[in-house]
């Protein structure tokens, strides 16, 4: 019977998303195994170094709320992979103006048992579309085409964002998005390999 377990994953899987989002650090550092891997627009590190990466944002005065969806979860033995759609808001600040920056994404996950305790080996983000709107309406909001139009248009505005905040050199052009299937399979192929140990080094 896999029930529980698959109730223990999903559970971790909204548990850290809701640490992220109540700044409960510790809480979320908990759910990461010390190795995992986390690859999303703003960043790629370790789970833990994720964790202090969020802090600091948390700190710099940005605010952000994930709404999620159901959570579908597989379970091979002490391994399981997690899919949930989430609906990213965040309040940023860009040249001035006080801007709602909103993304669709889902969060695909690997998460493993060890010394009997789940925690997520590898978070990775699958974009969809994303958009950009001044909270006050009417404020002046300074974003062209032209200055978008270079990025992927899956998370378009994402990118624009950490252009802007870290410099355009810190934008990833090859995450996982609707508008790249290729990378999408191949992020699933591997997860279900990884899963299934076919072979054990699918993680690479």
């Amino acid at each position: 019977m896999t029930d529980g377990v698959t109730d223990t994953v999903r559970s971790l899987v909204i548990g850290e998303r809701w640490a992220r989002d109540a700044a409960r650090w510790e809480t979320m550092l908990e759910c990461f195994h010390d190795d995992s891997v986390v690859e999303v627009s703003w960043v790629r590190a370790s789970g833990p170094e994720f964790v202090e990466a969020s802090r600091a944002s948390f700190e710099a005065g940005i605010r952000s709320v994930h709404v999620l969806g159901p959570v579908t979860v597989e379970v091979d033995a002490d391994r399981a992979t997690a899919d949930v759609g989430a609906l990213i808001e965040v309040q940023v600040e860009l040249r001035g103006t006080l801007c709602a920056l909103s993304a669709f994404a889902r969060l695909v996950e690997r998460l493993e048992r060890r010394e009997g305790e789940w925690g997520i080996s590898e978070l990775t983000a699958v974009y969809h579309f994303d958009r950009l709107a001044a909270v006050i309406p009417g404020e002046p909001l300074e974003v062209s085409r032209d200055a978008v139009a270079r990025y992927r248009p899956s998370y378009r505005m994402l990118s624009h964002w950490v252009a802007e905040t870290q410099g355009a050199a810190a934008v990833r052009p090859e995450l996982p998005g609707i508008d790249r299937p290729d990378l999408v399979d191949e992020l699933y192929r591997r997860n279900a390999a990884w899963l299934h140990r076919e072979p054990r080094s699918a993680r690479a």
